[in-house]
């Protein structure tokens, strides 16, 4: 996350628009096994169910911790294919602190996303096309001012201009986004490329 992703939201949570940003946490030392081609290795197939989302940053005076995010459902086939079904998500809480200033709120998902992967050395690559057009989020403010940004709009439309209001703060690809997997027995770690996304942890269901 960079300073001025952190002014932007601080400017705008000022003006009544809203926002805050966060990156995701490092990266999981990957799994060494791996599969070519759209299929997906066996210690990631099955149900599973998110226990939480994670993020933090810092830079410079500005710091930011992403929390929440348990209950979705994701079905992840041998052939890659999966389904993230967010009806039953509890929300995903930030917290930033910029300059003295506390931007808080928490945000969540509702739908479906549907979308095909491969994985070949730990890492976690989307294959096009991937459906968004079912999801859809909801961002509420609690400091420094109260506010409802964005209400259950399309992820197709939040893109955009509310990533510019909100920092970045929300994961615009979830479980379907470039980045690399870890298993670790019956719980399965995804974490996003660089900066862009959250940590999510799942267990099998």
């Amino acid at each position: 996350m960079t300073l001025a992703a952190i002014g932007l939201a601080v400017a705008g949570c000022q003006t009544g628009t809203g926002g805050t940003g966060s990156t995701a946490s490092p990266s999981p030392t990957p799994s060494s096994s791996g599969s070519a081609g759209g299929q997906a290795v066996e210690c990631v197939t099955g149900d599973w169910r998110t226990t939480g989302a994670a993020g933090t940053a810092g830079s410079g005076s500005a710091t930011a911790e992403v929390t929440g995010g348990s209950g979705v459902a994701v079905n992840i086939q041998r052939d890659g294919a999966v389904r993230a079904d967010f009806s039953g998500m509890q929300p995903v809480t930030f917290d930033v602190n910029a300059a003295g200033t506390a931007i808080r709120g928490q945000f969540w998902y509702g739908g479906t996303a549907n979308g095909t992967i491969r994985t070949m050395e730990g890492r976690w690559e989307p294959i096009p096309p991937i459906e968004w057009g079912d999801v859809r989020v909801t961002v509420d403010l609690t400091s420094p001012v109260k506010a409802r940004p964005f209400d259950d709009v399309r992820l197709g439309d939040y893109v955009g201009d509310g990533v510019g209001q909100t920092g970045g703060v929300v994961d615009v690809q979830p479980f379907l986004g470039k980045g690399s997997y870890e298993c670790r027995g019956d719980t399965l770690v995804l974490s996003p490329s660089g900066d862009n996304g959250l940590t999510w942890t799942l267990a099998r269901a």
